[in-house]
């Protein structure tokens, strides 16, 4: 398995993830399941500002993350599960103050799930799930106080949502 985090201005590949970073940047949490043989996960988490935090769990088989935060106080939380065909990416910025993204993912079996999320504003939330294959979520927020709740389950959803302040929008997606 090889794991690539870039944590603050530290670059580290290895077998572990070991978050190397200033007092500005305290949580961060990268825990990456699988096994070397066939099961890929990749992480890079870059954190710019004070009080952000990342927790990512990947399962593997597939599996890949890009997580970007900067401005304070920005949070995400993202689970991805993977399968034996299962690819599951994960791609979030955050820039501004205050955004949070909650965000899980479980592919069954062939194609995995995709979410691509942008967040720039001041407390934007977004709370996104998918299960199922080949589904794929892509969600920009722009402006201040966004929310969404978006929740995809079956196979072959696809939505593309964009906020420009103070938007609220709930979805569910079942095929």
């Amino acid at each position: 398995m090889r794991i690539i985090a870039l944590i603050g201005s530290i670059y580290l590949v290895g077998a572990t993830p070991v978050p190397a970073q200033d007092v500005r940047q305290l949580p961060v949490q990268v825990e990456q399941i699988g096994t070397a043989i066939g099961g890929d996960a990749n992480a890079v988490v870059v954190q710019d500002g004070r009080a952000n935090d990342i927790r990512l769990r990947q399962s593997a088989a597939g599996n890949d993350a890009t997580l970007m935060q900067t401005g304070d106080d920005n949070s995400v939380w993202a689970l991805q599960d993977g399968d034996a065909g299962g690819v599951n990416a994960l791609t979030v910025a955050q820039t501004g103050t205050g955004n949070i993204a909650l965000l899980e993912q479980y592919a069954a079996a062939g194609d995995g799930n995709h979410i691509a999320l942008l967040q720039n504003g001041l407390n934007n939330l977004a709370d996104l799930s998918q299960d199922g294959s080949g589904n794929r979520i892509v969600l920009d927020q722009f402006g201040d106080d966004n929310r969404a709740a978006i929740s995809q389950t079956g196979s072959a959803l696809v939505l593309s949502v964009t906020q420009t302040g103070n938007a609220v929008v709930g979805i569910a997606q079942t095929r």
